[in-house]
């Protein structure tokens, strides 16, 4: 749920003032409209949860409950234009994954 409320957060507090990324944002969104990967659940819904639901995937964090648990290999096969925005604006060179102590 953290990265997925934080990913709200940065739509909100970056990429809406952002017109390039916003517009990189809706076209993938637009885009994922006609996707399967996404067609049944509640993220195509709202562009900001596609958005927190690709965070969400691209750094493997969710909570058990969450209706969709894919990975970031999922999303970068299935939903590329989403992910390479999303790695564009994170970044994430060390490839960081989450890993529960024993």
């Amino acid at each position: 749920m953290g990265y997925h409320e934080l990913a709200h957060a940065v739509l909100r507090i970056v990429i809406d003032k952002d017109k390039h990324l916003l517009g990189e944002l809706r076209g993938a969104y637009d885009l994922a409209k006609g996707n399967e990967f996404w067609e049944t659940s509640d993220p195509i819904d709202y562009m900001s949860e596609y958005w927190a639901a690709g965070v969400t995937a691209y750094f493997s964090v969710y909570w058990h409950r969450d209706e969709i648990q894919i990975q970031r290999g999922d999303l970068q096969n299935q939903d590329e234009k989403l992910f390479d925005l999303i790695d564009g604006f994170f970044n994430d060179e060390l490839n960081w994954k989450p890993e529960c102590p024993e």
